[in-house]
C-alpha cells in the first residue's frame, strides 16, 4: 500500500461511518414502527418473536462497528498530526483530512502552488519515512 492509498484511508472511513450511520438510523426507525399484536389469538409460528430485540441487538453491533472506524480514522489523523514540519502537517491535513484538491491546499497563504506542492510531496515522503512500517504491515486489514 503507497503512503497515499494510506491516508486516503481517512476519507474512505468518512464515508463509511457516514453511510454506517444512516443505516443505523433506518435500523431505529424500523424498531420504534414496529406494532405488537397483543389483542389477537395467539397461533405459533417461527418467525422472529423478537424483532425490536433483533433489530437492537444489530444497531448495537453497528454502533460498534462505528467506533471501531473512528478508532482507526483517529489513529491515521494522529500519526499526521505527529508530524513535526507545521507546513507538512498543514499540506497533508487539508488534502486527506478534509479532502482538498491539491491546487486547493493553502500553507497560510504566502507559498506558491509549485512550493505547496513540493512541501506536500515532502511531506508524503516524511510521513512514510517515520510510519511506512506501521502501515505496511496492515495491508491484510484494509476495509
Amino acid at each position: 500500500m503507497t503512503t497515499k492509498e494510506y491516508l486516503g484511508k481517512i476519507r474512505r472511513y468518512d464515508r463509511m461511518i457516514s453511510n454506517k450511520l444512516e443505516e443505523i438510523q433506518n435500523f431505529r426507525n424500523l424498531a420504534t414502527t414496529i406494532s405488537t399484536n397483543t389483542g389477537s389469538e395467539r397461533v405459533q409460528t417461527s418467525r422472529n418473536k423478537d424483532k425490536i430485540g433483533s433489530y437492537v441487538s444489530k444497531i448495537v453491533d453497528m454502533e460498534r462497528e462505528v467506533d471501531d472506524m473512528i478508532d482507526q480514522r483517529y489513529e491515521i489523523v494522529k500519526q499526521i498530526e505527529s508530524l513535526d514540519d507545521s507546513r507538512m502537517y498543514d499540506a497533508l491535513a487539508q488534502r486527506f483530512i478534509l479532502g482538498k484538491e491539491l491546487k486547493s491546499i493553502k500553507l497560510d497563504g504566502i507559498y506558491s502552488e509549485k512550493h505547496t506542492k513540493r512541501i506536500f510531496y515532502n511531506a508524503i515522503g516524511a510521513f512514510a519515512e517515520k510510519y511506512k512500517d506501521l502501515y505496511a504491515e496492515k495491508v491484510g486489514n484494509v476495509p
